[in-house]
Formats: C-alpha cells, structure tokens, sequence
C-alpha cells in the first residue's frame, strides 16, 4: 500500500458522492469516497492510501504502463452535476458509465462522440 500524509483542503458532495481534496506536500489530490467519516473537517490531517495497483504510469505517445485493460470507446453522454460529470460511453462490449470531476473535464474539453481509451 500506498500512504500519503496531507490535510483535508476541501469537501464537496453531491448526492451519495464525496470528493475530498487533499493536500499532500502541495499537490491537492482528489479522493472520491462514498462514505466519509464524520470528524473529517478542512485543515485535519489524513493519510491518503492506494493500492501500487492503482498507480498508472504514462509514457508519453506511448500506453499507459501498469493498466491493464484498455478499452476504445466513444462518448455519447455528458451528464454534468454540481461536482461530478457522469460520462455514458460506448464500446465493443457494450456501454457503460464512468464518474470523473467537473474539473477534469473541463480541463481536457471532452465532449461527445470524442474516441477515448476506457483504461481499467
């Protein structure tokens, strides 16, 4: 396992989703949780874990080192929430769903019928 120490710089939750924003030596990182301990406040100090299977490794033009499955797919919905984008994807094996921020959206410009690589 990996272990971070930082501090809780924000929280944001939109329905049954929680995003924490932690900042661990400068760097804010993003965890998205469905459940959050209830003493957690901006400012305490947490340690952020992952699993080393979690940590993908980028080369760039190069494919992600580290992950796995790589599926194309193609974007055919944006739902935009407060904090969270739901993103409907197609591919060839079938469709499905994933949860990015509204940040991380914004920054890339994705949009649909973008061709993606759904890294799993």
């Amino acid at each position: 396992m990996n272990k971070f120490i930082g501090k809780i710089h924000t929280i944001k939750n939109e329905e049954s989703i929680n995003l924490v924003e932690i900042d661990i030596g400068g760097f804010i990182i993003n965890a998205v949780t469905l459940q959050l301990n209830r003493s957690f406040e901006t400012g305490h100090n947490v340690t952020a874990i992952c699993k080393e299977t979690e940590v993908a490794l980028h080369i760039t033009d190069h494919k992600l080192i580290g992950i796995e499955n790589y599926i194309p797919v193609t974007i055919r919905e944006i739902k935009k929430g407060r904090i969270f984008t739901e993103i409907g994807l197609s591919s060839p094996i079938g469709e499905f769903r994933s949860i990015a921020t509204n940040l991380s959206i914004t920054e890339t410009n994705l949009d649909v019928k973008d061709k993606l690589l759904a890294l799993i």
